[in-house]
């Protein structure tokens, strides 16, 4: 009986180190999600595996102790975020974002992107906002992305633009409407919170953020329409950089934090390194990913500008992104890859560096968002959009049920 049982055990212990092998190589550091790696370590926790030299300092039942605890803070935490889930999928009814036909609408996806930085219970006003600024930033950019004409376009940036002033401005549709009056009253309704934590208005830094961003997306579709393809990447980037959309989404969630953050603070220049480097990560991703749609659509993207740049080199006739040798998109694929790889080298060295500008809690956060970025492009493919993993993803760290190892005898 006992070999059977030492048999059971070892290869219940086999099982549980291939699980946390295949973990580790599928999200590397850069690409893990820590409530799921919290998750796991519950889950193979091991009762009576202490061996302390002096029995006094804690019973013989402290294992199990430590595993109740975990447990119970785990069930906790999922409690709270199901509450907020809850309170996203209303606030998406109360805007009426589930009617828009253009828009993807996803809360369960959006909310795991939040809860990944931010994880500790305590941060619920920093992790819905930035579950709803997810969510916000989708909505715009499919609206930039086909779900309007050029003239709604231009009528949404120009609200956007005057903000307090947008009655002056007027809607040119009901879409634009619709759009514009849930960025606007839920970013005034968190900057309000955000006022009460810093002591000022947070409104013309927030107001500012989206407004670059939906210039940068105004550029992109003009890009598309006059079939425009930048010359070098730097022109490219000066706009992707914006459009992927972190700036109205990072800054809100970072000023709810509640660590200081003054106006010199938020606008020097280690803040915008950081919120560049993540940004740079975030869009090369989604290039590697998307690529393939985008040369056949016309849209600028990295890995298609590096493709086409290789084949004029080599002397080779292509057009506008389309028909471009796979050798050179393969090649212009890992050259975007070392490219992201340095910028999250860099991002690293700034998030953990002595001496500073911005809290280092903040910085973290940063360093959080590229991780996000990794796990949502980690298969080469929109895991928000069409990701199966992160829904499965999400469903662990939100819904399902702790699946606990039996107890050791």
């Amino acid at each position: 009986m006992a070999t059977t049982r030492t048999l059971v055990h070892a290869r219940a212990e086999a099982l549980a180190a291939a699980t946390v092998v295949e973990y580790a190589l599928k999200f590397p550091i850069y690409a893990n999600v820590e409530p799921l790696e919290h998750r796991g370590n519950i889950e193979r926790f091991k009762t009576n595996s202490f061996h302390l030299l002096k029995s006094g300092y804690c019973g013989s039942g402290a294992d199990q102790e430590i595993l109740a605890l975990a447990v119970d803070k785990f069930h906790s935490a999922q409690a709270v975020y199901q509450q907020e889930l809850q309170y996203l999928k209303s606030w998406v009814e109360e805007f009426r974002l589930d009617e828009l036909k253009f828009a993807r609408v996803l809360p369960l996806q959006s909310f795991l992107c939040a809860v990944a930085p931010l994880f500790r219970q305590e941060l619920s006003d920093a992790r819905v906002a930035w579950a709803q600024n997810v969510i916000l930033t989708a909505v715009v950019d499919d609206f930039f992305d086909g779900g309007g004409s050029m003239e709604e376009m231009r009528n949404l940036v120009a609200l956007i633009d005057k903000w307090q002033k947008h009655g002056e401005v007027g809607f040119l549709s009901q879409n634009v409407e619709m759009v514009f009056n849930a960025v606007y009253h839920t970013s005034n309704r968190a900057y309000a919170k955000a006022a009460m934590l810093q002591k000022r208005s947070v409104v013309d830094h927030m107001a500012e953020r989206w407004a670059v961003q939906a210039r940068a997306m105004m550029a992109e579709a003009e890009w598309v329409a006059s079939k425009h393809m930048p010359a070098t990447i730097e022109e490219y980037l000066s706009v992707a950089e914006y459009s992927f959309g972190l700036g109205p989404i990072v800054p809100l969630s970072l000023y709810l934090l509640g660590h200081e953050l003054p106006e010199d603070v938020v606008r020097s220049g280690e803040y915008a390194r950081l919120l560049r480097l993540a940004s740079i990560v975030g869009r090369l991703l989604n290039d590697v990913a998307t690529y393939g749609t985008d040369m056949g659509t016309g849209k600028p993207n990295a890995v298609v500008l590096k493709a086409l740049r290789r084949e004029s080199g080599a002397g080779v006739g292509g057009g506008g992104g389309g028909g471009v040798s796979p050798a050179f998109v393969a090649a212009a694929k890992e050259e975007v890859k070392r490219a992201i790889a340095a910028s999250r080298m860099e991002l690293q060295k700034v998030v953990w560096r002595d001496g500073y500008v911005v809290p280092r809690a903040c910085r973290e956060v940063l360093w959080q968002t590229s991780k996000v970025a990794s796990v949502l492009y980690g298969e080469e493919e929109d895991g928000y959009s069409h990701g199966l993993m992160m829904r499965s993803m999400a469903d662990a760290v939100i819904h399902d049920p702790l699946q606990l190892q039996p107890p050791q005898v």
